[in-house]
C-alpha cells in the first residue's frame, strides 16, 4: 500500500495531461475559486449522467494527497467518499468559512470507480479525473483575480487553473518562483512589462516591455519545466565554512544563519531515510534524482539552505515547515550530498 500511495500522485499527473474527454461522469463545481476571509470555500459535485460505483474525493493539501471520507474528515489512506452508490443529483461535499482556511492553493479531485475497485487502477475509473483549484486568502496580485469576480482573470473555463497552467500544478507555467505573478509581469498588475517610464502610467503602443531594448523582461532564456517551480540559486551559503553555494562566490559568514540557527540537528543525516523523504516531498519539483540539479537542488546539500528556502517560501516551499522536522531535513541533505558528490 505504501508504494501505491506514492504512485497515485503520478497517476493523477499522467491523467491530467491526457487530452480532454467529452463525457465526464463527475464534475466539481463552485461559485468562486478565489476565496478570501469573508468568502466561503464551497465544493459541489455534479453528475452529467447517472452513474453507480465508488465515489472518491481527494485534495492536495500541503503537497500531500488526502482522501475526503463520508465522515467529513481527510484521510491519508484511500477511502471512498461514498461506496457502491448511485449518483445522479448535485450535492455539496463541504463548505468552509474563508477565514478558517489557511492561505494557499488546494487542488480537489473526484472520480468514480467500479464498486470495490482499487482506486489506483485507473482502468476501473468510469471517466476522466475531475479537478478544481481553490486559491485561499492570497493577495489579488498573487491570486490573479484583479477584477474580484472570484476567478483568476486568465481562467476562461472557471476550473480555478490559469489557462497558462498546462500541467495543472496550480501555478502558471511562466511563474517560475510561484509568487502568482508571471515572469514577464514586472510590476504585478496582470499585464506584461512595467508601466510607462514617462510617469503617465500608460503602456507603450506595442504593448511590449517598456525597457529601452523593447525585449522581453525575462532574460533567463530558460524554458519552464513541468513543475513550474524555480528555486533560485541566488541564496548564499549560510554556514561557517566559507564555501558559497551560489554563483556569486560570496559566503555570508556573518548572517547568523548557520545550520544550527536554522534548526538543523547538526547530525550528518541518514541518506537512506533522506531518499524516501526526498521522493515524497521534493521530487515533484526537483526531479527523481538530485544529480540532475533540477531547480538548483544541489544547494540542498547544505541543510541550512533547505531551512532558508522553507522559511522564505522559495518556490512555494513554505508548506514544508509543517511536514519536515530538522532531522528529516538533515537526512534529505545527506541524500542530496550522496547523489551529487557533495
Amino acid at each position: 500500500m505504501t508504494m501505491k500511495k506514492k504512485l497515485l500522485p503520478l497517476l493523477i499527473a499522467n491523467v491530467l495531461c491526457l487530452p480532454a474527454v467529452v463525457s465526464a461522469d463527475v464534475e466539481i463545481v463552485t461559485d468562486r475559486a478565489v476565496v478570501g476571509e469573508n468568502d466561503t470555500l464551497e465544493a459541489r459535485l455534479r453528475f452529467p449522467v447517472a452513474d453507480q460505483g465508488d465515489l472518491y474525493v481527494a485534495a492536495r493539501i500541503g503537497g500531500k494527497l488526502r482522501f475526503y471520507g463520508e465522515d467529513g474528515k481527510f484521510h491519508s489512506d484511500p477511502v471512498p467518499y461514498k461506496q457502491d452508490g448511485t449518483f445522479d443529483q448535485e450535492e455539496t461535499i463541504f463548505r468552509f468559512p474563508g477565514m478558517m482556511v489557511p492561505a494557499g492553493r488546494y487542488i480537489l479531485y473526484a472520480a468514480i470507480t467500479d464498486a470495490g475497485a482499487d482506486v489506483y487502477d485507473t482502468s476501473r475509473w468510469h471517466g476522466p479525473l475531475a479537478r478544481q483549484l481553490f486559491i485561499a486568502n492570497e493577495p489579488d496580485q498573487m491570486s490573479g483575480d484583479h477584477d474580484g469576480d472570484g476567478w483568476p482573470d486568465d481562467d476562461s473555463n472557471h476550473d480555478g487553473f490559469s489557462d497558462m497552467d498546462h500541467n495543472y500544478d496550480g501555478w502558471r507555467d511562466d511563474d517560475e518562483n510561484r509568487n502568482g505573478i508571471p515572469d514577464q509581469d514586472e510590476d504585478g498588475d496582470g499585464q506584461s512589462g512595467t508601466d510607462s517610464q514617462d510617469g503617465s502610467g500608460g503602456q507603450d503602443d506595442g504593448g511590449k516591455s517598456n525597457d529601452d531594448s523593447g525585449s522581453s523582461n525575462d532574460d533567463s532564456g530558460n524554458s519552464n519545466d513541468d513543475s513550474g517551480n524555480s528555486h533560485d540559486d541566488s541564496g548564499n551559503s549560510h554556514d561557517d565554512s566559507g564555501n558559497s553555494n551560489d554563483d556569486s562566490g560570496n559566503s555570508n559568514d556573518d548572517s547568523g544563519n548557520s545550520n544550527d540557527d536554522n534548526g538543523s540537528t547538526g547530525s550528518a543525516g541518514d541518506p537512506a531515510q533522506g531518499e524516501a523523504l526526498y521522493a515524497q516531498n521534493c521530487s515533484g519539483c526537483h526531479g527523481s534524482d538530485p544529480a540532475g540539479n533540477r531547480n538548483g537542488i544541489r544547494e540542498g546539500r547544505n541543510a541550512g539552505e533547505i531551512h532558508e528556502a522553507i522559511a522564505k517560501n522559495k518556490g512555494g516551499m513554505g508548506y514544508l515547515a509543517d511536514q519536515l522536522s530538522a532531522g528529516d531535513i538533515d537526512a534529505i541533505a545527506a541524500y542530496i550530498r550522496a547523489r551529487t558528490g557533495g
